[in-house]
């Protein structure tokens, strides 16, 4: 049996498009001489924390040994570039505990997480995530639409 989580990954992957959205996206060059690149201050403030950056990776995947594979090298690039992390959903962790492809603050020590959970989720397992992982905040994700055509 495939697991869900891995077909994802596969046809993300095998998905291509000649389309891109950046292609309607003109970036007008406006010089800044005057000022100082030093004095730019582009940290944002969220979930009462400073980032560095306003850039994050969200909620990509997880629950298979592939989703393992992609959160451990996104991790430790966001870990590196100091940028926040969010795991994928942490369902498939709730239905099975052995699951390791969420953990990847034991190899990052420094990498700021948050994780993704389902607005359909007990408070017991939102308590669970967060004892896991001890993310900086979580990400709920309210999917009705898929969760109503999911055949599981």
């Amino acid at each position: 049996m495939i697991n869900r989580k891995d077909e994802h990954i596969k046809y993300a992957i095998k998905y291509e498009n000649i389309y891109n959205s950046f292609d309607d996206v003109e970036l007008i060059h406006q010089s800044i001489p005057k000022y100082n690149i030093d004095e730019i201050d582009i940290s944002v403030k969220f979930a009462n924390k400073t980032f560095k950056y306003p850039f994050f990776i969200n909620a990509m995947t997880g629950g298979s040994e592939k989703g393992k594979e992609i959160n451990e090298k996104l991790s430790k690039i966001a870990e590196k570039c100091e940028i926040l992390f969010i795991t994928g959903s942490y369902s498939p962790a709730l239905k099975n505990p052995s699951d390791m492809s969420f953990n990847v603050i034991k190899k990052n020590k420094n990498l700021l997480l948050g994780t993704n959970i389902g607005a359909d989720k007990e408070y017991s397992d939102v308590m669970i995530a967060i004892k896991n992982l001890n993310p900086l905040f979580l990400q709920i994700h309210i999917n009705v639409m898929q969760e109503l055509i999911m055949s599981e």
